[in-house]
């Protein structure tokens, strides 16, 4: 049994990652000024460098964020990503990145040649790749973790009422039974 489709498309998880959120919470983007700055990432596994990027942020005026980065080890890219505003209901003030390709407005762009959004560069998310009774025991595990305590590794979490851990209880048993369930049909068109 397969865990994954056999028309597999590429994943977000393979490309570079830039995440407005992160820019924001490590102070890389400051209101009103312009700031410059760099980024690496580099694989979680080997720690090797995956891709590097400086940048200059304006928001003062033009709103955008300058990229300067090499392509394939060969190529220099110098390209300008706008950023857009919301006010969200609590107050404050959302930032967007405006995609280069389409213009609409997201958290994250994703690296190749350019960045570009994930439905720019057709990526899907990991998951989306997985089998049905892949995905249902993945789903079983989600609702077992969420319910379980922590510490004990076993039982309900401190502070959560016996309802809530009954109803995640019953949820990850439902999952496991249906991926069971289709795992069960898999092996019985084998046999037949």
């Amino acid at each position: 049994m397969s865990n994954y489709r056999y028309n597999k498309k590429e994943t977000t998880d393979s490309k570079l990652r830039l995440s407005i959120d992160y820019l924001i919470k490590e102070r890389l983007l400051k209101n009103n000024q312009l700031s410059n700055g760099s980024l690496r990432w580099s694989s979680i596994s080997s720690g090797e460098n995956r891709g590097s990027v400086s940048f200059t942020a304006d928001l003062c005026e033009s709103y955008s964020i300058t990229l300067k980065y090499q392509f394939n080890k060969a190529e220099d890219i110098e390209t300008k990503i706008y950023l857009t505003t919301t006010a969200p209901y609590f107050g404050g003030v959302r930032y967007w990145f405006l995609c280069p390709r389409c213009g609409k407005k997201f958290s994250f762009l994703y690296g190749g040649k350019y960045f570009l959004c994930r439905t720019c560069h057709s990526l899907c998310y990991e998951s989306q790749q997985l089998s049905y009774p892949y995905r249902m025991l993945e789903m079983s595990r989600k609702y077992e973790r969420r319910a379980e305590n922590k510490e004990k590794g076993y039982g309900k979490k401190k502070g959560m009422h016996l309802k809530t851990y009954e109803k995640l209880l019953n949820k990850s048993e439902r999952y496991e039974s249906r991926g069971a369930m289709s795992i069960a049909k898999i092996i019985d068109k084998f046999r037949a």
